[in-house]
C-alpha cells in the first residue's frame, strides 16, 4: 500500500480520535456514568427530591404567613393556622427527639417548616415545581418542608402523620450525610417512622402471605411506585423491613448500618456489617416472621367473627325459649282493675270488663236492705 494511502487513512483516524481528547472531562463523566454524577445517583422518593442548585433558596413569604421558632426548628404559618402554629411547633421538636434516639445520630439541627392553607398554596413556599400528588414535600439541601393544613383530595393521611413522615426523610438524610440509599429503604424508613397507611399495608401484607406472593428484597425497588405508595405491596415490604431491623433488641446494629452508611458503604454491604450476618440470611428470617405475623391474622379475625356469630346465636335462641316458657295467659294484658260504679245510674245497669267480651249480669240486689224490682228497675222500701 503506498505511502500517500497510508497517510491518509491516518488523518481520518485522527479526526475520529481527537474530538473524545478535546471533550470536556466533565462531560465524559457524566456521559461514561461516573460516581457521583446525576446518570448514577440512586432514585430518590418521590415527594424527597433534591433541589436544583441553579434555582437557590425557597422563595420569599407572603404577607399572610407569620412564624415562631424553638431549637432550631423553624415553623412558618398562614395566618388561618394561627391557633394550630404552637401546637404543630410542640410536635415537630418531639419528633425530632424521637428520631434522634431512633438513628443515634444528632439530627435536625436547623430545619424550616412551612404550612400552607390549601394545597394549591403549596406551590409558592417550595422551590421549583412540586411532585404529583404530594400532600407534603421535603427538600434535603434547604432542611426545608413544605406541607398545607388540609390535604389534597383522596389523601386520608393527617397533618401530624404528614409532618413525621417528611422529617423523617430529612432526619435519614442528616444520618447518612447525604450518601445515596435504596429508594424503598429510604421511604420505608419514613413509611414506619409515620406509621400512615398502617391498615392499607396490613392488608397488602396479608394477601401476599396467603398467596406466597411476597416480594424479594431485590425485587421491590423494581415493583416501587413512583408516586403516592397507598396500597402498594413494595412500599408495604419496605416499611416493614424497616420495623423488622428496628426489632427493640436490634437497635444497636440498625444505628451501626446507619454509620455504616454514614461512612459511605454500599447498602447490602453496611447492612451485613451491622447485623453481622449475609442479606440471604436475613431475608429468608424476614419473610418467615411477615408470613408467620400476617398469615395467622386473616385466621384469626376469621375465627373470632365465627365465635361472635355463634354467642349472638345463642343468646337469640335463649331469649325465644324463654319467651315460650311464659303461660300464654301471663302473656296477656291484664284487665284495669276499674269498674265504673254508676251512683245515679240504675242498679241494674251491665258493666263490661275491658278485656272481655263476655256481658256481665247486673248487680243483685243487697240481701240487708228490702228492695223490689218494677219494669226492670230495683226500688230500695224505706
Amino acid at each position: 500500500m503506498s505511502s500517500r494511502r497510508w497517510s491518509g487513512l491516518l488523518g481520518v483516524a485522527m479526526l475520529l480520535v481527537l474530538p473524545f481528547f478535546w471533550w470536556p472531562a466533565s462531560a465524559r463523566a457524566e456521559s461514561d456514568g461516573a460516581p457521583g454524577t446525576p446518570s448514577h445517583r440512586a432514585a430518590r422518593p418521590y415527594d424527597a427530591p433534591l433541589t436544583d442548585a441553579q434555582r437557590g433558596a425557597a422563595p420569599e413569604l407572603l404577607l399572610e404567613y407569620s412564624s415562631v421558632e424553638e431549637g432550631g426548628i423553624k415553623l412558618v404559618y398562614h395566618l388561618r393556622a394561627r391557633e394550630r402554629a404552637h401546637a404543630l411547633l410542640a410536635r415537630a421538636l418531639a419528633i425530632r427527639a424521637e428520631l434522634v434516639a431512633e438513628l443515634g445520630r444528632n439530627v435536625l439541627p436547623s430545619v424550616e417548616i412551612r404550612v400552607a392553607a390549601v394545597p394549591a398554596q403549596m406551590a409558592a413556599l417550595a422551590p421549583g415545581e412540586l411532585p404529583a400528588g404530594a400532600a407534603a414535600v421535603a427538600y434535603r439541601d434547604l432542611h426545608l418542608v413544605v406541607m398545607s393544613l388540609s390535604p389534597p383530595p383522596r389523601d386520608q393521611g393527617d397533618l401530624e402523620d404528614h409532618l413525621r413522615h417528611e422529617l423523617a426523610h430529612l432526619a435519614l438524610d442528616d444520618a447518612i450525610s447525604g450518601h445515596d440509599v435504596p429508594r424503598w429503604f429510604h421511604e420505608g424508613y419514613a413509611l414506619h417512622a409515620s406509621g400512615e397507611d398502617g391498615s392499607q399495608r396490613a392488608e397488602a401484607l396479608c394477601g401476599a402471605a396467603l398467596r406466597d406472593r411476597l416480594l424479594r428484597l431485590r425485587d421491590i425497588e423494581a415493583h416501587f411506585p413512583d408516586g403516592p405508595s397507598s396500597g402498594s405491596l413494595a412500599a408495604a415490604e419496605a416499611a416493614e423491613f424497616v420495623r423488622f431491623l428496628l426489632d427493640p433488641g436490634h437497635r444497636q446494629r440498625f444505628a451501626s448500618l446507619i454509620e455504616g452508611l454514614r461512612e459511605g458503604k454500599p447498602f447490602e454491604a453496611a447492612l451485613s456489617d451491622a447485623y453481622e450476618e449475609d442479606v440471604w440470611h436475613m431475608e429468608r428470617r424476614f419473610r418467615r416472621e411477615i408470613a408467620r405475623r400476617y398469615s395467622f391474622m386473616p385466621v384469626l379475625v376469621g375465627a373470632t367473627v365465627v365465635w361472635i356469630a355463634v354467642a349472638l346465636g345463642v343468646m337469640l335462641r335463649r331469649r325465644r325459649n324463654a319467651a315460650r316458657a311464659v303461660p300464654a295467659e301471663g302473656r296477656r294484658r291484664a284487665p284495669r282493675a276499674s269498674i265504673r260504679v254508676l251512683t245515679h245510674e240504675p242498679v241494674g245497669r251491665r258493666l263490661l270488663a275491658e278485656d272481655d267480651d263476655d256481658l256481665v249480669h247486673a248487680i243483685p240486689p243487697d240481701p240487708e236492705v228490702p228492695k223490689v224490682e218494677h219494669d226492670g228497675r230495683w226500688y230500695t222500701l224505706h
